[in-house]
């Protein structure tokens, strides 16, 4: 096997940790997987990196040496990365920029504005609204420069080695919508059962997720959603909303004019939004850069929408604390 840049991450990332399990959830492997790639990487190098424990892994005389010069390398490498990406980006400010992402405001709006912001003169092409297999194939083939992503509680984003890494961007309620008329309209807060009776709109099932957590979170709450209605068109799903037949579930930027919003106690219901860009991407050397940027519209979208104010008030710093902290490596695939 010849040793690449993420076999020296693995090897780095345990010895950081002390721990092979603990290792595997910083870099979001399962531990087996992990634990067997770990052994190729020790054949590869021609002896055992690590002493395994009860208290966990310390590194051999052979795996110190590894891990102080990976530590270098990967220095170097990453010095070597930002040059490469500062130089594409110069000359991406006269080519086109490729964004793609589910359906959101961050991506028909808010990360187009940034980009064109960042650099100015670039022709954005947005393809919006495609689903999250679609996208993490075209992130992985490098087709696009930068994506968002939902990621939904319960069914975590698995993304392959060529996505370099992903930025949070916000940890999100999703709000429900019912008829101005509806009993519980005079209510902003309200608890998800009390809406049992109700028939729901909910968007064409995809392979997100959404559809599973959707229904797993109604019986914990002690029903089983009646669905009255599939559409991905939103306006389509408000007018349902507006006439009475149905109440539906929406992001917190949603424009609901004239009808009323609640935000269920306790969230029950959310999601992640995450930036994602692959490894070659002229994107990635600004991507903290860009979050912060997407963050601060994201906030000025919801301060204007009344009933989301209050929790943007009240969640904004642990928003932009998360866009600042929560950049990292992905899931990726276990074979060495």
């Amino acid at each position: 096997m010849r040793i690449e840049r993420r076999h020296l991450e693995v090897v780095l990332a345990v010895s950081e940790v002390g721990s092979i399990s603990r290792a595997a959830a910083a870099l979001r492997i399962a531990q087996p997987a992990l634990t067997a790639q770990l052994a190729r990487i020790e054949q590869a190098f021609g002896g055992r990196l690590f002493e395994r424990g009860s208290a966990g892994v310390t590194p051999t005389p052979l795996g110190r040496e590894v891990v102080a010069r990976s530590r270098g390398i990967l220095e170097q490498f990453e010095e070597l990365c930002q040059a490469s990406w500062s130089l594409a980006a110069q000359a991406k400010s006269t080519q086109d920029v490729r964004i793609a992402g589910v359906s959101s405001a961050f991506t028909t709006v808010l990360l187009a504005q940034a980009v064109q912001r960042r650099f100015n003169g670039c022709r954005i092409v947005s393809l919006s609204g495609m689903p999250r297999s679609a996208i993490i194939t075209m992130l992985d083939r490098a087709e696009v420069d930068a994506a968002i992503l939902h990621e939904i509680p319960g069914h975590p984003l698995v993304l392959p080695e060529s996505v370099a890494s992903t930025q949070l961007l916000a940890a999100e309620p999703k709000f429900v919508i019912v008829r101005s008329t509806h009993p519980l309209a005079g209510n902003r807060l309200v608890e998800l059962a009390e809406l049992a009776g109700d028939d729901w709109v909910l968007p064409l099932p995809e392979d997100d997720g959404w559809h599973e957590y959707f229904l797993a979170t109604c019986l914990r709450a002690g029903f089983s959603p009646r669905v009255g209605c599939y559409t991905s068109d939103q306006k389509i799903a408000l007018e349902a909303v507006a006439d009475g037949l149905v109440c539906g579930s929406y992001p917190t930027i949603v424009a609901a004019s004239g009808e009323a919003v609640l935000e269920p106690l306790g969230a029950p219901l959310r999601r992640r939004v995450l930036l994602a860009w692959p490894g070659t991407s002229p994107l990635a050397h600004c991507a903290a850069e860009l979050a912060r940027t997407l963050v601060a519209g994201y906030g000025e979208l919801v301060l204007s929408r009344r009933h989301a104010a209050p929790w943007w008030r009240a969640q904004r710093d642990v928003v932009i604390h998360g866009a600042r902290q929560d950049g990292r490596r992905n899931s990726r695939y276990s074979g060495a």
